[in-house]
């Protein structure tokens, strides 16, 4: 059983097993009672996507050398699956080149005309349109087709074998292309058009708050059971800082870490921890309050718990990572260019907007009060 989580532009796995007791459970009771909430937060499709549209232009020239590596393997191998098209390689290679660097020309003059005819909003809806547009990664891509078709039209004396299926490998790349960009003119034609912009904000505003609401809860409910789970062993909450301090706690035993890098509590493996804290005396016990994410400093001492007796093998049961499952914070974008529209509507009596704003605003707000 696996866990995907997504931060920022990554994507972490966690293993269903023993050591992510608290954190598993947590998810899976979310994904359970708010289903819709843990779609619009973890969805496979939007994960993947995401990932291949913010590749960086040296991402994509390099999965189109492999790309091509595995053609000239197919040709050594001497399959078929490509050789179905006879093409002449001269006059085809010539006629690909020049589409190629229209479609590409064509594709920046399109986004010039998207952010020309948005100029009052671009600042406002640049994160936006560079997420829903995606018109690096096709500019990327038709740049790629380009320098690989140069390349082969300089050495394909010396590849004689296998220029011809590179050649067709890349015309199936510009058929791909000639789709992105299809696509591409779709969405910027949806910014263009005012009805269809305002119902692309609604929507990014709920999938924003969607995302928000779905990591507050899981830190809501991670805290929940894990104070639950010290309180079901009679243990007291205190502070992980300035134990040393404490009266009650100087004559304890007190489990502490130390970290050489900063650190973020992750989780709290339960299963392992119960069976250790069932031998222990019950009496004015104590556990730092802890939440998930909390940032840990470097070369200080931090308490995990506070008992009568030594055992070494607490500490083991606390997780800790050198990075933050979620981001310290999700910043509501979206909704700040609604509340700046809010604010212009309400200051130029606007009432047609202002109607609209307040109606994104209490979708949002249902959601929340839906949530907790």
């Amino acid at each position: 059983m696996y866990l995907i989580v997504q931060r920022n532009d990554k994507t972490i796995v966690i293993r269903d097993k023993k050591h992510y007791m608290i954190l598993a459970e947590t998810i899976k009771e979310i994904k359970r009672d708010f289903p819709k909430l843990h779609s619009s937060y973890y969805n496979i499709y939007s994960i993947i996507l995401n990932r291949v549209t913010t590749s960086s232009f040296f991402k994509i020239a390099i999965i189109f050398f492999l790309l091509i590596c595995i053609v000239v393997l197919y040709t050594y191998s001497n399959l078929t699956f490509l050789n179905f098209l006879e093409v002449d390689f001269h006059d085809t290679i010539k006629v690909l080149t020049t589409s190629v660097i229209t479609l590409v020309s064509m594709n920046l003059f399109v986004t010039n005309l998207l952010l020309t005819h948005l100029k009052d909003e671009r600042d406002d809806l640049e994160k936006i349109i560079s997420k829903k547009v995606q018109f690096k990664f096709v500019t990327y891509f038709g740049f790629s087709i380009i320098i690989y078709l140069l390349i082969l039209n300089v050495i394909f004396k010396n590849i004689e074998d296998y220029k011809t299926n590179i050649l067709i490998f890349l015309f199936y790349c510009f058929l791909f292309f000639i789709l992105l960009l299809i696509n591409l003119y779709k969405i910027v034609f949806e910014f263009i058009n005012k009805s269809s912009r305002k119902k692309i904000l609604h929507y990014e505003l709920n999938h924003e708050f969607d995302k928000i609401l779905y990591v507050n809860k899981i830190k809501k409910e991670f805290v929940v059971k894990y104070d639950s789970f010290f309180n079901s062993h009679t243990f007291k909450k205190t502070s992980p800082l300035f134990f040393s301090f404490s009266n009650k706690l100087s004559t304890k035993t007190n489990v502490t870490v130390k970290f050489s890098k900063i650190s973020f509590f992750r989780d709290l493996d339960t299963k392992r921890l119960k069976k250790i804290l069932l031998k222990l005396n019950h009496t004015d016990n104590y556990f730092a309050s802890l939440q998930l994410d909390d940032k840990f400093q470097i070369a200080n001492d931090f308490l995990l718990v506070s008992i009568n007796e030594d055992s070494y093998k607490i500490k083991n049961c606390f997780v800790f990572k050198e990075t933050a499952l979620f981001s310290d914070e999700l910043e509501p974008e979206v909704l700040n260019i609604l509340l700046k529209k809010l604010e212009n509507n309400v200051k130029n009596d606007r009432l047609e907007e202002l109607k609209e704003d307040l109606s994104n605003i209490n979708s949002v707000l249902g959601k929340f009060l839906n949530t907790y």
